[in-house]
């Protein structure tokens, strides 16, 4: 079965890299998926499981916002990686019975006071044909099914059935935490105590690293949706006031070209907000002659991509900037050249600490070449890999595999103060902390981030941002636009 996932994932790798060659989108076009590819993940996940278990994947509620209103409604990973269905109500029963697989599709039903209010329901047979499931049936059947379901299972001699949940990362009983899949464990448990329950998100999770080549044209789209708005948002950065001005650029961009919504909220950060790693507010005026660092990406389908880039407001970088900026870039373009099949990602992040190590020590910002003092200014890891989540699943310490597309996201932030009041600054030299202040002076409040996708293949590396300026010359010439 990986190897069917691994023949679809090459025969689509090139047409997916000479989409990311295009400037412009064409948000209409379909992108390419055939039910089988559906099919072919729920025999992928059945392949963990017992011959008499069951998976049960339930979409959860549409949350409110406030008393009458609703937040945009978003369906969960699992249900719609193994379904494509994107409605809420909706549940999926996977029974294994041997070698064979019995998959039923419980969907929303036709309701003419929900179409009247909220929209369209997908029939019977839009449901089959997008997901390749032909059993599909009313979702007000589902909570009968379980329990017919688990009784049956439970009447067959010598059996205690295992039922397989989508219970994700467990963090204990704060009530916050849990999803809807916990919920239902109890339930069952509850009403069947001798049923054995077991999760299968690491599964999942695992099968969610390598993309498909269906993946990586949606990916490859809201990367060149999320280029064109950043590439505005800098020319807007010229002439806007406040930095929500900016990030309503950016966010015009994403409607404009067909992203359904953003991946998460954007950071729009002037001056020295840039050092501050998730600085969401986006209200304060721009500070004049300072950076700006944008960290946005747009959402395609459900699938989220994660650009950054640090620019000039005034189109030009002073030369304190330069300096900052370059140690960056010369840290991350050490990492993209190493990211490649059979080097693990922690290798990568070594290496960019490495290059970024010896920079700091240049620009006087450390005493020694320590990873500690180092750490001052770094703040945050290498990058996560993309997809339904932004910070999609991912090991870290294996090797690299074709079709993984990882973030590449090395930064250096300079804030005086904090570094002032470190116990590592605290315990230095007066001598050494005289001149590391006299370098906080010069490059204090200097934030830089720089993101790019990075796709694996069995070749080089491909960075499927490539079309975003991202040198110092690049950059100063697209915004001297």
């Amino acid at each position: 079965m990986k190897q069917a996932m691994k023949s679809l994932l090459k025969a689509g790798i090139a047409s997916c890299l000479l989409m990311g060659a295009a400037v412009s989108v064409d948000a209409s076009a379909q992108i390419p998926l055939v039910p089988q590819e559906l099919e072919q993940r729920r025999l992928e996940v059945t392949s963990h499981m017992g011959d008499h278990d069951l998976l049960i994947l339930q979409e959860r509620p549409h949350q409110v916002r406030n008393d009458d209103v609703h937040w945009p409604y978003r369906p969960s990973n699992a249900l719609y990686y193994l379904t494509h269905n994107k409605m809420p109500d909706t549940a999926l029963m996977v029974q294994k019975s041997g070698s064979g697989v019995n998959s039923t599709l419980y969907a929303k039903a036709y309701n003419a006071r929900w179409e009247t209010w909220e929209g369209k329901i997908p029939t019977v047979e839009d449901n089959r044909a997008e997901s390749g499931i032909q059993n599909v049936r009313p979702a007000s059947q589902f909570d009968a099914a379980i329990f017919q379901t688990i009784n049956t299972m439970t009447n067959v001699a010598g059996q205690t059935p295992t039922i397989w949940l989508d219970l994700g990362e467990l963090r204990g009983d704060d009530d916050h935490h849990r999803n809807q899949a916990q919920i239902l464990a109890e339930e069952l448990k509850a009403t069947f105590p001798d049923i054995i329950i077991k999760n299968i998100t690491p599964f999942l999770d695992e099968m969610r690293i390598e993309k498909s080549a269906s993946e990586l044209a949606i990916l490859q789209r809201a990367t060149d949706i999320t280029v064109e708005a950043h590439k505005a948002a800098m020319l807007k950065a010229k002439t806007a006031r406040y930095e929500y001005q900016v990030e309503a650029t950016l966010e015009y961009v994403y409607r404009e070209m067909g992203a359904e919504h953003w991946g998460y909220p954007s950071i729009v950060a002037s001056g020295s907000n840039g050092p501050i790693l998730h600085y969401q507010t986006n209200q304060e005026a721009l500070q004049e002659g300072g950076l700006m660092l944008i960290d946005a990406g747009a959402e395609v389908s459900f699938y989220s991509t994660d650009l950054t880039r640090t620019f000039p407001q005034d189109g030009t970088f002073t030369a304190s900037q330069k300096g900052i900026y370059q140690a960056v870039l010369d840290a991350q373009n050490a990492a993209i050249d190493m990211a490649r099949v059979g080097t693990p990602y922690s290798a990568l992040s070594q290496r960019s600490m490495e290059v970024r190590i010896d920079a700091l020590y240049d620009l006087g910002l450390i005493s020694e070449k320590t990873t500690a003092q180092a750490q001052l200014y770094t703040l945050h890891g290498l990058g996560h890999t993309v997809g339904l989540d932004v910070h999609d699943p991912a090991n870290r310490n294996a090797p690299l595999t074709a079709g993984q597309a990882w973030t590449i996201e090395p930064g250096i932030y300079v804030r005086k103060k904090h570094v002032i009041a470190s116990d590592i600054f605290k315990a230095l030299p007066a001598r050494q902390q005289q001149s590391i202040t006299a370098a906080l002076d010069k490059y204090d409040g200097i934030g830089v981030r720089i993101e790019d996708v990075v796709l694996i293949t069995d070749g080089d590396p491909v960075i499927m941002s490539a079309n975003l300026p991202r040198t110092i010359a690049d950059i100063e010439r697209h915004m001297a636009q």
